[in-house]
């Protein structure tokens, strides 16, 4: 995080435990998130359990999506296709 941008905008970033998440860890994982854009508008989502796990699995598409997003940018987009073949 050398970069000023990236160093302004995690001085700007607040993580809180809750405890109501943490009575359910390790069996779940549940977060929430809220932003506060510079103009006042406020985004939010709700509560819920992380995606890929064995309560809440992630869909065929949705691994292999995320797949060709990890390999990608390390190894190309021809090794993609010579590993999902």
């Amino acid at each position: 995080m050398r970069h000023r941008r990236h160093l302004a905008l995690a001085r700007r970033v607040h993580v809180h435990r809750h405890d109501d998440y943490d009575a359910k860890f390790s069996a779940e994982c549940w977060a929430h998130g809220t932003v506060t854009l510079d103009d006042g508008r406020v985004l939010a989502n709700e509560p819920g359990g992380a995606r890929g796990n064995p309560t809440n699995p992630l869909s065929d598409t949705e691994i292999g999506t995320r797949y060709r997003q990890l390999i990608e940018p390390v190894l190309g987009k021809q090794w993609i296709r010579f590993s999902i073949s």
